[in-house]
């Protein structure tokens, strides 16, 4: 049975702006690989234009290892220059590969970036943009439609030879991976639930995460079809959604320990990407707040109390302004993580839940403590500023995506720490919901 291949209605509109990028692709330090079909059909046009020295310093075959195992799609990548961007990425930013060979030379990885996809076995595929791409970013963040999807065919996806994350919906094994598809629909029919505020519907997620615990997890192999479809039609009624609003009023955690564990968390990446677009905005957000305090009164060292008090106020004032966009604009990034990163990747729903939070507590810290929101702290409402505040966010979410792309093992460190902290179950977690 042929597989359906979909996508949601904003992934048709992006196109890549190429040299106006202001965070080109092929300038980012990244792994670039070359798969087979494409490594032979360059290293034979190398060799008839007497480039093969050129090509033996560029492209390079992978070798197997314990954490990598070569298929034809890993077959080979392209070195990097020492600056960390593509040996092909000319002066104007464009590709020189594509200028002296043509398009159809381009290996898969360069012609399907930035789209992603996850699929269901003998079902259907489902395409997205990775935000890890400023323009898709702005597509998928900016857009102002509910989610709904459209069919696409291969050659919107770049390549015929895609390679998605496929889940089984097999009867007898893998009972874990069964309810994928089950759980991401829920968790986006939450987040576009407009008559219920971002914090409210990420609690309702956390309260599912909760209540699934016991009987779905990693390693289970039980058929708890019901058990779940009891606790989803639960959640699904309006009056369940409007108790559990009441029981998170009644929450009552300390808030700089929300603070303390964010920038663990950001020491922890920074101490592995050092010199990273997240790390950067990180150091930017602390000179920023060291600044303004320092205007002030003397500030000896930054607290995690102190941090929490200024990054607080800025997101009370800036939301007496804008906060109906700017919530709208996280609800989209909340809902891309949902379609695009699905719970099974995690050892629990309520474990993915707080993967989810950890994000959006990143975006939130980094977007309003951004040197670039100060003004607006001053000024009366304007459309300049909205501008301002989408462009912002952007920047943010794209250097967060790029950055954990790059480095999950940074997110593999941050969960055990969380571990270790006994951050695990519902009230703790709600911690990260403060953000």
């Amino acid at each position: 049975m042929e597989m359906k291949l979909i996508a949601p209605t904003y992934f048709k509109k992006f196109k890549c702006i190429g040299s106006e990028c202001e965070a080109n692709c092929c300038d980012h330090p990244w792994k670039i690989d070359v798969n087979k079909i494409h490594y032979e059909k360059i290293k034979s046009d190398f060799s008839e234009k007497g480039k093969e020295k050129l090509f033996d310093r560029v492209f390079k075959k992978q070798i197997s290892n314990d954490s990598l195992i070569v298929t034809d799609a890993t077959f080979g990548y392209i070195k990097q220059c020492s600056d960390g961007g593509c040996e092909f990425l000319n002066s104007d930013k464009l590709c020189g590969l594509v200028i002296d060979l043509g398009f159809e030379f381009l290996p898969d990885v360069c012609t399907t970036y930035p789209r992603i996809s996850n699929g269901i076995e003998g079902d259907k595929i489902e395409a997205n943009l990775s935000l890890s791409c400023p323009e898709a970013a702005r597509n998928c963040i900016l857009n102002d439609e509910e989610i709904s999807w459209q069919h696409i065919d291969l050659i919107d996806m770049g390549s015929p030879r895609i390679s998605p994350q496929i889940y089984l919906n097999g009867q007898t094994r893998n009972q874990y991976n069964k309810f994928a598809d089950v759980v991401k629909s829920f968790a986006v029919n939450i987040m576009q639930d407009k008559d219920t505020n971002l914090k409210n519907k990420l609690f309702v997620l956390a309260f599912l995460g909760s209540k699934t615990k016991p009987f779905l997890y990693q390693g289970m192999n039980l058929d708890v079809n019901v058990k779940l479809q009891q606790i989803l039609n639960l959640l699904g009624d309006s009056k369940t959604r409007k108790a559990l609003k009441h029981q998170l009023s009644d929450f009552n955690l300390p808030t700089h320990l929300s603070m303390s564990i964010l920038r663990e968390i950001l020491a922890i990446q920074g101490s592995i990407r050092r010199g990273g677009l997240l790390n950067g905005l990180f150091f930017l957000a602390e000179e920023n707040f060291s600044k303004i305090a320092t205007a002030e009164a003397p500030v000896k060292e930054i607290s995690d109390e102190s941090m929490w008090g200024f990054y607080s106020d800025r997101k009370e004032r800036l939301n007496k302004k804008y906060g109906s966009i700017i919530e709208k604009r996280i609800t989209n990034y909340i809902i891309h993580f949902w379609l695009t990163d699905w719970y099974p990747s995690s050892a629990n729903i309520l474990i993915h839940v707080r993967k989810c939070l950890t994000y959006r507590a990143l975006v939130n810290y980094l977007f309003y403590c951004h040197t670039d929101i100060n003004d607006m702290l001053l000024c009366k409402k304007s459309a300049k500023n909205i501008t301002l505040i989408d462009k912002v966010l952007i920047e943010v979410i794209y250097s967060v995506t790029r950055d954990l792309n790059n480095s999950p093992l940074a997110m593999d460190i941050v969960g055990k720490q969380l571990d270790k902290k006994n951050i695990v179950e519902l009230a703790p977690i709600m911690l990260l919901l403060d953000f």
